[in-house]
């Protein structure tokens, strides 16, 4: 949940300085007197679009992350449920051997960690 609060957080203040930048240049463009005498409005837009760019590889690179944690972490709980089904059928297996040789649980099969009796 917090790697989503994350990124929305980040995106909306990406948008609001996009939002105050293009503001800052439609002024710059509609102004007679010109707050940016010094820098062009191309220059500027130039800077704004470069910043973005590199905000974008940044988030890019963010995702990637992400999705490769994403992905470590679904093989992990494969491996792990196979290991499950694994040690059940084992532990079936001994069950099975167990009452073969005549074993008897002391427990009802409900009980949980009781079941056998120990």
């Amino acid at each position: 949940m917090s790697v989503t609060v994350n990124f929305f957080s980040k995106l909306r203040s990406l948008a609001i300085t996009l939002e105050k930048e293009t503001e800052q240049l439609e002024h710059a463009f509609t102004n007679d007197e010109q707050e940016f005498e010094d820098e062009s409005p191309m220059r500027v837009l130039h800077e704004l679009r470069s910043e973005i760019m590199v905000l974008k590889g940044d988030l890019q690179n963010v995702i990637d992350k992400k999705h490769s944690r994403s992905q470590d972490l679904m093989a992990f709980i494969r491996a792990c449920r196979k290991l499950q089904e694994r040690t059940a059928s084992d532990i079936k297996q001994i069950k099975d051997t167990f009452e073969t040789y005549g074993y008897k649980p002391l427990c009802n099969e409900n009980s949980g960690n009781k079941k056998w009796g120990y």
